[in-house]
C-alpha cells in the first residue's frame, strides 16, 4: 500500500516541526525564533487536525494581524488542496486504502470554515453570537481608537480638566492609561506609578474621567477595542455562555504568544481549562514591545500555568546563514530551551491562575453589564435592562457571573461602552 498522503506532506517537515504538528490534546508550547518555520508548522498543524477528523469549524486560530491570519489560512488551504489531490490520485491509481478515504478527503470548502482572525475580531464575532447571555445587544457598534480618544477629549473638557492653567494629560495619554488598566488588569494607581509617573498627581481626576468615559459609553451602547476583550472575558465568566463558547472549539491555536497581555492570557485559560487542545507559538526573545500591555511573562510562565505542557523548540533556521544562526541556537547541548533566552533560566514569578468555573448566574436577566467604575475604590455599576440609569451596589453582591474568581478581582476593570461618534462594523 502506498504511504498515506498526509504522511507524504508531513515528510516535508523537520523532526521538531513534525512533533509539534502531530502532538495530541495536551497543552503545547512551540518556541520558534525568526526563520524557523513557525508559520508552516502552525498551518500544517491545522491541516493535520482537519485531515485526521477535526471539524474545521471547531478550530480557532488566533493571530495579531488580519494579514497574518489570512496568510496562515492560505497556507493551510494549500496543504489541504495538495492532500485532496494526492488522495484522489491514489484512489484513481487503484490504491484500496486511498480509495476508501477519497470520498472523505478534506476540501477547500471545509478549510474555509476555520475560525481564523485577531483576538479582537474573534471577540466581536462571539459577542454578536452570545452577547445576550450578559445582556449585550448583538447590534452594538465599535469605537475605533480615534473616536475613543475624541470621546475622552470631550469628557476631559466637560470636566474642566483641559484648562490652560494646568498640565493634565492629553486625550491620547489618558486613553493609554485607561487601556493599560484594562489589558494589564491594573488599578489607575498601579498603571500611573509604573508606566506614567509624570501623571502621579492626576490619579483622582483620571479616575473621575474614566468613570465618565465608562458611563458615556453605556449611554450610547457601544464598545471600544479594549471592551471587546473585556466582554469576551465576561462571557467566559458566565456559566451558561462559557459552556456554549467552549463547546464551539475542539482546538485553539495562538500565534505570537509573547505579545499577549494579561487579559488575553486569562481568556485563554478560561477558554481551554487545563490547557487541553491549546497550542501557542512564540519566542520570548522577540518580545521587544508592549503594545496593549503585552507581557513576556505569559510565554515564560506558560508551563507553570498549564502543568503537563509539552515544549517543542524549532531550532533549524531556514532564513539566516550559519554565522548568524549559530549564536541564536547555541547553548548547552545546542538547545534553545537551555539558552538564557528561554524561561528555564529566568526568574519565575507566579501570576495567579484564573478559575474556569463561573459563579452563580442568578440575576443574569437583570444584569446588562457589571463594570467597576474608575478601576479602584468606587462602587460597582449594574446596568439593568429595565432602566436606562445605573444602580450602584457593593462588589460582594453584584459582580456575580461577570467577574472571575482570580485573587485580583478587587482590581478587575469592567468598562462599559458609548460615544456619540460611532460606526457600524
Amino acid at each position: 500500500m502506498s504511504p498515506l498522503p498526509i504522511q507524504n506532506i508531513l515528510s516535508e517537515l523537520n523532526q521538531q516541526q513534525r512533533l509539534a504538528v502531530e502532538h495530541g490534546e495536551e497543552p503545547l508550547l512551540i518556541v520558534a525564533g525568526a526563520g524557523t518555520g513557525k508559520t508552516a508548522t502552525l498551518a500544517h498543524r491545522v491541516a493535520y487536525r482537519i485531515a485526521t477528523g477535526t471539524d474545521p469549524g471547531r478550530i480557532l486560530l488566533l493571530t495579531f494581524t488580519r494579514r497574518a491570519a489570512a496568510e496562515m489560512l492560505r497556507r493551510e488551504e494549500s496543504i489541504l488542496r495538495r492532500l485532496e489531490a494526492e488522495t484522489r490520485a491514489q484512489a484513481a491509481g487503484g490504491d484500496g486504502g486511498a480509495a476508501g478515504s477519497a470520498a472523505s478527503a478534506p476540501t477547500l470548502r471545509s478549510a474555509g470554515k476555520v475560525w481564523g482572525g485577531t483576538f479582537h475580531a474573534t471577540a466581536t464575532r462571539l459577542l454578536r453570537l452570545h452577547g445576550r447571555s450578559i445582556g449585550l445587544d448583538p447590534s452594538f457598534t465599535i469605537l475605533d481608537r480615534g473616536d475613543a480618544e475624541d470621546l475622552m477629549g470631550v469628557l476631559r473638557s466637560d470636566l474642566g480638566l483641559a484648562k490652560s492653567d494646568r498640565r493634565f494629560p492629553l486625550k491620547g495619554t489618558c486613553m493609554d492609561i485607561y487601556s493599560r488598566c484594562v489589558n494589564a488588569r491594573e488599578t489607575v494607581e498601579e498603571a500611573v506609578e509604573t508606566h506614567f509617573p509624570w501623571c502621579k498627581d492626576e490619579v483622582d481626576d483620571l479616575r473621575t474621567l474614566f468613570a465618565a468615559y465608562v458611563d458615556r459609553k453605556g449611554e450610547q451602547s457601544v464598545l471600544d477595542y479594549d471592551d471587546l476583550l473585556l466582554f469576551w472575558h465576561g462571557l467566559l465568566t458566565d456559566r451558561r455562555a462559557a459552556r456554549s463558547i467552549r463547546g464551539r472549539f475542539d482546538c485553539v491555536l495562538v500565534d505570537e504568544y509573547q505579545d499577549t497581555n494579561v487579559l488575553q492570557a486569562e481568556i485563554l485559560e478560561m477558554l481551554c481549562p487545563g490547557g487541553k487542545n491549546l497550542t501557542v507559538v512564540g519566542d520570548d526573545a522577540q518580545a521587544i514591545y508592549s503594545f496593549r500591555a503585552a507581557t513576556v511573562r505569559n510565554i515564560l510562565d506558560f508551563p507553570l500555568h498549564f502543568p503537563g505542557t509539552t515544549v517543542v523548540t524549532l531550532e533549524q533556521n531556514y532564513r539566516s546563514t550559519q554565522p548568524i544562526d549559530t549564536p541564536r541556537t547555541s547553548g548547552p547541548g545546542g538547545s534553545m530551551a537551555a539558552s538564557p533566552n528561554w524561561s528555564a533560566a529566568r526568574t519565575r514569578t507566579s501570576r495567579p491562575s484564573s478559575s474556569s468555573s463561573a459563579s452563580s448566574s442568578t440575576g443574569r436577566q437583570a444584569c446588562l453589564y457589571a463594570v467597576r467604575r474608575c478601576f479602584s475604590g468606587l462602587p460597582i455599576i449594574v446596568w439593568r435592562s429595565s432602566s436606562s440609569s445605573p444602580a450602584a451596589t457593593s462588589p460582594s453582591t453584584s459582580m456575580g457571573a461577570c467577574v472571575s474568581s482570580r485573587p485580583r478581582t478587587s482590581r478587575t476593570c469592567w468598562p462599559s461602552c458609548g460615544s456619540p461618534r460611532t460606526r457600524e462594523t
